[in-house]
Formats: C-alpha cells, structure tokens, sequence
C-alpha cells in the first residue's frame, strides 16, 4: 500500500521493486516457514489500485501452491492477509482479475464566439 500511496496508485511491477525503498533490502520475500519466495500475480502488476473490481477478494502475493501443508497464505488488494485451506487457497489464487475501465476526462468544449 505504501508503495502505490507514493506511485500514483499504482502496484509494483514485480517484488523486486519493493526491495530497496520498502523493505530495507531484507529477505522478506521469502516465506519462514517453506524457505521458498512469495508469488506476484502478473494480473495485478503496475495496476492502479482503483480499477481493481473487488480488492477484498482479489490475491496480489501468496506462497507457492503446496509449499505450506494443507493450505497458503494469501494477501489481497485491500491489504489483509488470510491463511486459506486446501481448496479455498487454489480458488482464490487462480479467480479471475477484473479491472473497471479507466475513467476518461471530459475534454472542455470550445467556446463559440457569435
């Protein structure tokens, strides 16, 4: 959230990108318990955070399928963490995206002279 709150309301394109201005260059990418890295979900990357429909259900990172047993963590758009089991985790990281159309600024009409 900070990241987008300092660009534009836009998400990182990759993890990568947090590294050094948010995470102090720590290895906090990578989950303590399985040792293996978060994964980014390409759908969201570089998205304003205003065209993503439904941010409470949408996953941004998540553990790798079957590196946690019996389930994953999964942080969503809106910024809450859930640890989801089994079938719930495997739905959740694979629903669909869907993004509202950029709102489009009205252009002024010319003034007309008689």
């Amino acid at each position: 959230m900070v990241y987008a709150d300092d660009n534009n309301q836009q998400l990182p394109p990759d993890l990568n990108a947090l590294k050094k201005d948010y995470l102090g260059g720590a290895n906090l990418l990578v989950c303590p318990v399985s040792g293996q890295e978060y994964v980014y979900r390409k759908e969201v990357a570089g998205k304003k955070l205003d065209l993503i429909q439904e941010p409470q259900t949408v996953v941004t990172v998540h553990t790798p399928p079957g590196a946690l047993p019996g389930g994953g963590l999964a942080l969503f758009v809106d910024g809450h963490v859930e640890w989801l089991e089994g079938d719930a985790f495997k739905q959740a990281i694979e629903r669909p995206v869907k993004f509202a159309e950029p709102a489009q600024e009205k252009k002024a009409e010319p003034l007309l002279v008689k």
